[in-house]
């Protein structure tokens, strides 16, 4: 979850079963990129509600 705080730096936080953390700068500046990466290629909202009515899930 990237976290941002008035007046300062945005800041990661990362949770698994094993550790929970806080993460630096270039540790988001990593995580921001994949999630642009994410975003370019994401189908929007109405787009994605009808790929999935499409699917053949049985």
């Amino acid at each position: 979850m990237i976290m941002e705080v008035p007046g300062g730096p945005p800041v990661l936080y990362q949770e698994s079963k094993t550790r929970n953390a806080f993460l630096e700068q270039e540790d988001l500046d990593v995580h921001m990129l994949a999630w642009r990466r994410i975003e370019a290629v994401a189908l929007c909202p109405d787009d994605s509600v009808a790929r999935i009515a499409a699917a053949d899930l049985h």
